[in-house]
Formats: C-alpha cells, structure tokens, sequence
C-alpha cells in the first residue's frame, strides 16, 4: 500500500489538517511533520485535526516514544492547542491511545474520535469547514 500523506494548513481557521494512508511508520510519522514544519504558514499554536482512517500502522509501542521525543524538541504549543485524531479500527485506536497518553503537555489536549463531526465539533469547527477542498471522502 503506497502512502499518500498530506497536510492543508488552514490559516483562517487556525487548523492544521494532516491525512495519512498506506503504511505508515514512526520515520514516516517524523518526516512528514519536519516537512510541514518548514511551511511557512505552520504556526505552532494552530489546532489539528489528523485522519488515520486510511492507514496500517507499522509501529511497535516503544517507538512512540520516538516521535514524542521529536515532538518534545520541535512541535510544542506556545498556547492552548488541540488535536482531533480521527480513527477507524481497533490497531488505529489502540496505537494512538499509546501516543495520547506518552504525549501529555499542559498546553495542549488530544482526544481520539472515530467520526469528523464529533471531532470538529470538539474543535469548534463547523462541519462545512472542508467543502471547498478535495480531502479524501473517508476522512470528512
């Protein structure tokens, strides 16, 4: 399965929106956010929402700590931020479940839902926020 990862930054809405699909691993993981981090419209203070509904992760449990270490070096919130994680098998949930509770940070709340209304809801985002743009349909 090929990955097919990308991110649209949506400045207006102070929301980061990341697809992943294929298999995904925790060098994929990193490699993708170091892209997205040399974007010049990131802002470490926008939200997320991130979809996994699309991927087989390729990760054993103690390598989550690798990506929190990056994420501890590179991708810590200045203000309150929140990340919806979207999910849709037991693998899914489980791994990012993992990564919620190794990735605790007084600034920032990451909650795991399995549908894009429940979580741009807890986002206060308006479910038509992603009309206008051609996201994988699975994801929205």
């Amino acid at each position: 399965m090929l990955q097919n990862n990308f991110y649209k930054i949506l400045e207006k809405e102070n929301l980061i929106v990341e697809f992943f699909s294929g298999i995904v691993t925790i060098d994929s993981i990193i490699k993708f956010k170091q892209n997205l981090i040399q974007d010049p419209k990131f802002s470490l203070d926008y939200h997320y929402y991130i979809c996994f509904k699309n991927v087989t992760f390729d990760i054993e449990k103690q390598e989550i700590s690798k990506y929190i270490d990056f994420s501890n070096k590179y991708l810590q919130p200045n203000k309150h931020r929140k990340v919806a994680i979207i999910t849709d098998t037991p693998n899914q949930v489980a791994l990012t479940t993992l990564f919620k509770m190794q990735s605790e940070h007084p600034l920032q709340k990451v909650e795991i839902f399995s549908t894009t209304k429940s979580a741009l809801h807890w986002l206060g985002k308006d479910a038509t926020i992603f009309n206008k743009f051609n996201f994988n349909k699975k994801c929205i």
